[in-house]
């Protein structure tokens, strides 16, 4: 996103479609690809393109998560 002009905004249509060009060129030279997502549905969005490796969120996006769900439960 940040190549492309689009800085943090990674679901931005640019952003997408240059990827999904990416992991076609990858997959034909059986080159693998990873990705990085920041919501449950990017997960299966990218996993459905096949791409080979996917990193979700971050540390403290992980942690604030984990924090919300357990309120949730608590509630």
């Amino acid at each position: 996103s940040q190549s492309l002009g689009f800085p943090g905004d990674i679901w931005n249509t640019a952003v997408v479609d240059k990827m999904k060009k990416i992991i076609k060129v990858c997959k034909d030279k059986s080159i693998e690809v990873g990705v990085f997502t920041d919501t449950i549905d990017g997960l299966k969005f990218w996993s459905d393109l096949n791409v080979d490796f996917i990193e979700y969120g971050s540390d403290m996006l992980l942690f604030s998560d984990a924090l919300t769900n357990l309120k949730v439960i608590m509630e």
